[in-house]
């Protein structure tokens, strides 16, 4: 894949498919893999939080990548995720991503132990993009990593010529628009939601693009939702989100508990892979398989 520094479009945080023995399912990574690129995506993002990247083994997560890479053939490009508690950890885990094949390197900040102030922060990413090989994306989701980044450190991060992007999972909407205002014109540096449930805002508000949780299962309607706003088809762009939204609560359930198994559970139907989880949480009970079967007929989800 020859990287280009703008990424743009709909790049789902792909789910990680794994076998009752916690091994990497390789026939439904490369389902999901083909079936995502048919269905109009512009990237696929390995080991984020919908991947399971941090319960992943080191072999595993390494495994995935290569499958994943090996399977587009340079349809897409891949982001790995790398993201772990501190920087020796997350340096092993970007080697075995190069090895692998990744086209772009995507960090959380390290997480658990928190960060005193932004200096650490930006100390942090400036000497992991000074010593990769590939681009690097800022992963800012403040709710799992008790880190917030403030936007004078992405400006300030912005300038480090291999930092070219922010997936923004954070709910702070004020900062998401500071970051497009800031970043709208700018060749080198790309903006994407990682908030699903605003998807079509963002995208009216001018992201460059969407990275939707459940965009493994439903890529077309985050590729619509996408291409609706660029063409500036609001209503089209609303439906779309409407209906993403309406999907969220059946497969995801109550409370959304289950963004993971429910998911992987709704795949498994459609018979791209199987229903594993390396969480430790439970699986779906049967009442709940009927209403996410029942979801993936009422809304026509196709394999």
């Amino acid at each position: 894949m020859s990287v280009e520094k703008k990424l743009h479009g709909v790049i789902p945080p792909m789910m990680s498919p794994v076998d009752k023995d916690q091994n990497i399912d390789e026939t439904g990574a490369r389902n999901i893999v083909n079936r995502c690129i048919r269905l109009g995506v512009s990237g696929l993002f390995v080991l984020g939080s919908m991947g399971e990247g941090q319960s992943i083994t080191k072999e595993q997560r390494k495994r995935l990548i290569e499958i994943t890479v090996d399977e587009a053939k340079g349809r897409v490009p891949i982001l790995a995720g790398v993201s772990a508690e501190g920087s020796r950890k997350v340096m092993e885990n970007t080697e075995d991503a190069l090895l692998a094949g990744a086209d772009y390197i995507v960090s959380l900040t390290p997480y658990f132990f928190g960060a005193n102030d932004q200096a650490e922060l930006i100390t942090y990413f400036r000497n992991l993009a000074r010593n990769i090989s590939k681009p690097l994306v800022i992963y800012n989701n403040p709710g799992m990593t008790g880190n917030v980044i403030t936007f004078d450190t992405f400006r300030t991060l912005s300038e480090e010529k291999n930092i070219v992007g922010v997936k923004n999972s954070s709910s702070d909407f004020s900062l998401h628009m500071q970051l497009i205002r800031e970043f709208e014109n700018d060749p080198d540096f790309t903006v994407f939601s990682g908030v699903e449930q605003m998807a079509d805002a963002a995208m009216i508000a001018g992201s460059d693009g969407i990275v939707p949780g459940i965009a493994t299962l439903i890529p077309d309607v985050f590729v619509g939702i996408y291409n609706s706003a660029k063409a500036g088809n609001l209503s089209e762009a609303k439906k779309l989100q409407t209906k993403a939204l309406q999907i969220m609560d059946e497969v995801y359930l109550d409370g959304f508990w289950a963004w993971v198994a429910g998911q992987k559970y709704a795949l498994s139907c459609l018979g791209l892979c199987q229903e594993y989880v390396t969480l430790d949480n439970r699986y779906l009970n049967a009442e709940e398989k009927a209403r996410v079967k029942k979801a993936l007929s009422d809304f026509n989800i196709k394999a």
